[in-house]
């Protein structure tokens, strides 16, 4: 009998094990084997012995609560697959999370959190690592935070079910290892950087080498929306939160050092007292866009004679992800990270001739302010005829993400992103300056001064003031917006203090110094959409004044952009959508999308009709119950627009069935053209086939291509590669004057195939993904960026899991589900 315990304790702890074992099918049974020690901050530490457990949820589906709009969509997909894990030595680990007590003796300037006192929240992972380096030095012992796969072998006890306890939360979170508050309480940083899980066991695992977001436990990494009332944030209730499987991740600098705002999060700590493990941490790679990248930009400036008119239309978003279910991406072989629908996305136009979208991917069945929101990314790369699949660009878990938008600042790439849930963090931004190739951390803005009211949300416009200062458009409160700056670089930020007459409004900075602030939605003068003026970089904006064009409403936003030889360019649609509020003046009579140029700083416009803007994805010729129509006209959604240093504007719609890339030039705005007119993309009479190649700073092989230059631009033409910087072969297409044939391949770093696409002489694209021992992990039928036929999906014992057959990037009838 342990000496440390007394009878009655034994006894409780046996009633324990018998719910653990009845209710949770318990693994193993690993009491602890020692009292808990306390170290010299007070702090009570409980000894952990090694052993094994199976990591992440066995749950498909589940509903803990009647209000459950914060849990993220079955089945979840960053907690699969499960899989088992050993760890293989001994550590102490805190009974409790850090207390207030024991952090103000390492930051005495710590301001006590109301909601989960005595514990400390509100706490960055870097502060939470600085705390644990304090200890350490203090002790003369190794502290740090526990990596993920310690905290959940610790929280489930021998469980095998949600919680410890059983299928429902604990009613005392005291679990049968004597830790508290696993499944309860404040949030909790791990030591991991948080990415997918991979197939087959692990030892000792510690996570990814980098990434964009560091791992949180035991609750939800954001807040819940702010109480209209009392304008305040409060925790999330949402109990699939504190599943023992449950993920989420933040930006490891949340807050920002040094904020004077609050503490924007809930998140706090315990620690681990043990060494870390010597196991190689699991390499981090971007997605698919973002790798193989050419950073020639001496073929970006070829381009369509700006004399003739140019244009051309092409889907920029799949279906799936767009319009379609979780269930349905993972079937076709898509990251499940990617929700039902794709907008509010920005595009740029890169140095080397690429186009890059990103765009926040959110559930057709929830909220967008829901925490399943992901950020997606797709390339369009200079001289291919088709956008890429979208695949993730982050995923902070359990953390609303939303709202991108793009910028190009003289060859650096700006990356602004939004998202609700997070209080006080207004923005997240990060910087590419190799064509969005690799990316600075996703960082946290320092905002200095005092904040007005304001919506999480960048718009389309960003651009520098004449002394530098760096602007950007977002969303305020109600139908308003804003201008974040900062006068250097980005190391702080501030509210210019105005606020437009218009949600998701266009800017643009003037000749004359003045910024140009263009409509919005949800605000009109006489049915016009308003604009405004501001001579004072933001602080002030005069009265709204009356625009040409009509006022727009939900599922849309105009946008605006300056074209190289100093023309202002505009594009929106003629009517408010959905015709709720505001019908359009009796003037303007044509329905659908327009582009428009103005040579006089926006005093008047040359307005052209967008004929090819497609139909809202919503629109179903009748009416649900209760509900006005989504109108059968064209729509460019929530638009953007980006120039390509050719020339050719670039313009990106959203919302739309499907969602559409118009690449066009002046000339052709101005003609009596409507539809497609371009040169076919062969090869030029005497043009040489260029070959290059681009290396690593190694030497080694990292990227081959070759292509001709046409009259319209650059096109690929020939075998293109890419390598691993092993050496081992990455990637294989072989592109005929812009147009994959044949296979393409794409291997892991291991050699093993990841996936192919076979692009038949039949105009169809069959999808295969595999398990990295090979067997099929997906196959699916596609046309061109739509699933269309049959699509099957296997578990890595090669069971069929769910057969579907689609129509038009859509389930059709006919599917059927294996049962797991």
């Amino acid at each position: 009998m342990n000496p440390y315990r007394t009878p009655g304790a034994y006894l409780i702890q046996a009633l324990l094990l018998c719910t653990v074992l009845t209710n949770a099918h318990a693994q193993s049974v690993h009491p602890a084997k020692k009292k808990a020690i306390t170290n010299s901050i007070g702090m009570a530490l409980v000894p952990i012995s090694p052993g094994s457990f199976n990591m992440g949820a066995t749950e498909t589906s589940f509903s803990l609560d009647k209000k459950n709009d914060f849990s993220k969509d079955a089945p979840y997909y960053d907690e699969t697959p499960v899989h088992k894990v050993t760890i293989t030595y001994p550590f102490l680990i805190s009974q409790t999370e850090v207390t207030e007590e024991q952090y103000r003796l390492f930051n005495k300037e710590y301001h006590v959190g109301k909601d989960f006192s005595p514990y400390v929240s509100g706490i960055s992972w870097n502060d939470a690592m600085a705390f644990c380096q304090w200890l350490s030095k203090k002790e003369g012992k190794p502290y740090r935070l526990p990596t993920e796969a310690e905290w959940e072998y610790s929280s489930r006890a021998g469980a095998t079910s949600m919680f410890w306890s059983g299928a429902t939360p604990p009613p005392s979170d005291v679990n049968p290892w004597g830790l508290k508050g696993m499944a309860s309480g404040v949030a909790e940083w791990c030591y991991d950087w948080y990415g997918p899980y991979t197939a087959g066991g692990q030892t000792d695992p510690v996570g990814y080498q980098s990434g964009w977001a560091k791992v949180v436990r035991g609750g939800p990494a954001s807040t819940s929306e702010m109480d209209e009332h009392t304008k305040q944030f409060g925790p999330i209730k949402d109990l699939a939160f504190y599943r023992s499987a449950n993920r989420g991740s933040l930006q490891p600098d949340c807050p920002a050092a040094g904020s004077t705002q609050p503490a924007p999060h809930y998140i706090g700590f315990r620690v681990v007292q043990a060494a870390l493990p010597k196991t190689e941490a699991t390499a981090f790679a971007y997605s698919f866009p973002l790798q193989g990248v050419i950073q020639n930009t001496a073929l970006a400036v070829a381009g369509p004679d700006p004399a003739k008119p140019y244009f051309k239309a092409r889907q920029v978003m799949a279906s799936p992800p767009d319009l379609t279910m979780p269930i349905e991406n993972e079937t076709v072989g898509l990251d499940p990270a990617n929700q039902g629908k794709v907008h509010s996305s920005g595009i740029v136009g890169c140095p080397n001739g690429d186009l890059l979208l990103i765009g926040f991917s959110s559930s057709r069945t929830k909220s967008e302010s829901a925490p399943n929101a992901t950020m997606v990314v797709t390339r369009l790369r200079n001289g291919a005829e088709e956008w890429e699949l979208p695949e993730v660009f982050y995923d902070r878990s359990s953390v609303n993400d939303q709202s991108a938008l793009l910028w190009n600042d003289n060859g650096t790439l700006w990356f602004f992103g939004g998202g609700r849930g997070l209080g006080t963090v207004p923005f997240v931004f990060t910087k590419s300056t190799d064509n969005g190739a690799t990316w600075t951390p996703l960082t946290t803005p320092l905002v200095k001064g005092e904040v007005g009211p304001f919506a999480p949300q960048p718009i389309t416009s960003a651009f520098r003031g004449s002394d530098g200062t760096i602007y950007f458009g977002s969303d305020a409160e109600g139908s308003t917006s804003l201008l974040w700056a900062s006068h250097d670089n980005g190391k702080t930020w501030y509210d210019t203090g105005g606020r437009t007459h218009g949600r998701h409004t266009a800017f643009i900075p003037l000749k004359d110094n003045r910024i140009l602030a263009m409509g919005g939605k949800n605000s009109n003068v006489d049915g016009y959409m308003p604009k405004s003026y501001s001579s004072d970089n933001g602080k002030t904006w005069t009265d709204k004044i009356k625009t040409p064009f009509a006022a727009l409403g939900s599922n849309q936003r105009p946008t605006i952009m300056r074209l190289k030889d100093g023309k202002l360019f505009f594009a929106g649609d003629f009517q408010d959508i959905k015709m709720m509020d505001i019908p359009p003046p009796k003037d303007i009579t044509e329905r659908g999308a327009y582009v428009a140029l103005s040579d006089d700083e926006g005093e008047t416009w040359k307005i052209k009709r967008l004929a090819m803007a497609p139909q809202h994805n919503d629109w179903t010729g009748r009416v649900a119950k209760g509900k006005k129509p989504q109108q059968a006209w064209g729509t460019l959604g929530y638009c953007d627009v980006t120039q390509s240093p050719n020339g050719v504007i670039n313009l990106m719609t959203s919302k739309g069935k499907p969602s559409m890339h118009f690449a066009f030039n002046e000339a052709w705005i101005l003609s009596d053209f409507t539809g497609e007119v371009n040169e076919l993309p062969g090869k030029v009479d005497n043009a040489k086939l260029i070959q290059q190649q681009e290396t690593y700073k190694n030497g080694k092989a990292r990227v081959s291509y070759s292509g001709w230059t046409s009259k319209d631009g650059f096109v690929l033409h020939g075998k293109q590669a890419w390598f691993w910087p092993n050496g081992q072969k990455q990637y294989e297409a072989n592109y005929n004057n812009g147009h994959i044939e044949g296979v393409e391949s794409y291997w892991n770093t291991d050699g093993s195939l990841n996936w192919t696409r076979d692009h038949t002489p039949y105009g169809t694209i069959i999808l295969t993904k595999y398990w990295p021992d090979g067997k099929k992990k997906s196959e699916s039928s596609w046309v061109g960026l739509t699933a269309h036929g049959p699509a099957t999906l296997w578990d890595a014992n090669g069971k069929v899991v769910r057969e579907m057959m689609f129509y038009e990037g859509r389930e059709s009838h006919g599917t059927q589900r294996a049962e797991l």
